[in-house]
């Protein structure tokens, strides 16, 4: 009960609600300028884990020198964070609706730095071949740290920011991965010139996640005591039951499965491409320090036109129009890939350029 409340009060709160409910009942809200400390924590870990996926792709050349492995096993490095993603996120997921934001992401700051020390394992002398399955465990457990916070943006935005900042602050979190990617591509090639650099990379890295288990673990906070606005949801049931519920549904739900299959298509082959770079470039004569650049380039180019979106979506609402524009500019990417990397570049603008001109043409008529 409220203190000081009269018996209308009280009818009305009811008894025994929590504080959060009670000052939502009283039509109380309030926007904490805090929130910019927590999204800054929560991107903070996204951008490290990141760093963590495919940092072994541009210098996989270095990393077949120093672990004696081939090209496949550098390749399963990026691959195996997909592979662990698939049958924890559930469980990560359910437990970050029972347990909120805290917990949630400091099991997965946890599990980011103890990743990093692990693949630190991996060039302490003596390992012999046992050596590089320490780096794969540490690619394992980052893996599985970010079945934590990946679809913590939407429900650290709803605890915490106002209706008109949600789709802004889900954009911000959401772009930190992308970016943390982009650092790590571009970070790798700068400091592994040569296999015997491995360490020093690594150790940096360890260091790094360390100092960022420390911020999350401080700074991080599930909730504000009052909420930001009325639809801020106040108390939802967490039960498995509840859980497999609400996951029945969205699996039966059309529109929400046709805009899952979208997205993990483009997505999947966008990744894949990010994964075999150097595989991809080398042959063309780029070096790890050039391909570490192409990647984080294409990454930085997608977050500035992922922000001009999500202010876009905050002012029109007009998602499946932006959807499209997405989807169709992914397309044209990868069609001007596949005609670059086929040596066929001349011969792709040559037929976009005659199909311009009829589409043109066509219009006209």
């Amino acid at each position: 009960v409220l203190p000081m409340a009269n018996d209308d009060e009280r009818r009305t709160v009811g008894v025994g609600t929590p504080p959060r409910a009670a000052a939502a009942a009283e039509g109380k809200y309030v926007v904490y300028p805090y929130r910019w400390v927590v999204l800054a924590a929560y991107c903070l870990l996204s951008v490290s884990n990141a760093m963590q996926w495919i940092q072994f792709s541009p210098i996989s050349d270095n990393t077949q020198k120093y672990w004696g492995v081939g090209l496949a096993a550098v390749n399963m490095l990026s691959s195996i964070f997909m592979i662990v993603f698939v049958p924890v996120w559930p469980l990560a997921s359910w437990f970050l609706d029972v347990k909120g934001l805290y917990w949630g992401l400091t099991i997965s700051a946890t599990l980011n730095a103890v990743a990093a020390c692990t693949k630190l394992l991996g060039c302490v002398p003596g390992m012999g071949d046992f050596s590089f399955w320490w780096v794969m465990a540490g690619q394992a457990l980052a893996g599985i740290s970010q079945t934590f916070f990946m679809g913590a943006p939407p429900q650290l935005a709803a605890s915490w920011f106002p209706v008109k900042e949600r789709t802004a602050a889900t954009s911000i979190g959401s772009l930190a991965n992308p970016v943390g990617i982009g650092l790590g591509t571009y970070m790798a090639p700068c400091i592994v010139k040569v296999p015997d650099d491995m360490f020093t990379f690594l150790a940096i890295q360890a260091a790094i996640m360390s100092v960022v288990l420390v911020v999350v673990a401080l700074l991080l906070r599930s909730r504000p005591k009052t909420p930001p606005s009325p639809t801020t949801s106040q108390a939802q049931e967490t039960s498995v039951k509840a859980y497999l519920i609400s996951l029945k549904g969205l699996i039966l739900h059309k529109d929400f499965m046709l805009l899952a299959t979208s997205c993990m298509l483009t997505l999947g082959a966008y990744w894949a491409v990010l994964s075999l770079s150097s595989s991809l470039l080398m042959p063309f004569g780029y070096t790890d320090t050039q391909i570490g650049f192409l990647v984080c380039t294409a990454l930085m180019s997608g977050v500035l036109s992922c922000t001009l979106f999500g202010v876009l979506l905050d002012r029109f609402r007009t998602y499946r129009y932006f959807t499209f524009m997405a989807m169709l500019g992914t397309l044209a990417g990868f069609v001007t890939l596949f005609a670059a990397s086929t040596q066929q570049i001349e011969q792709f603008c040559l037929f976009a350029c005659r199909g311009g001109r009829r589409g043109i043409a066509a219009t006209r008529k």
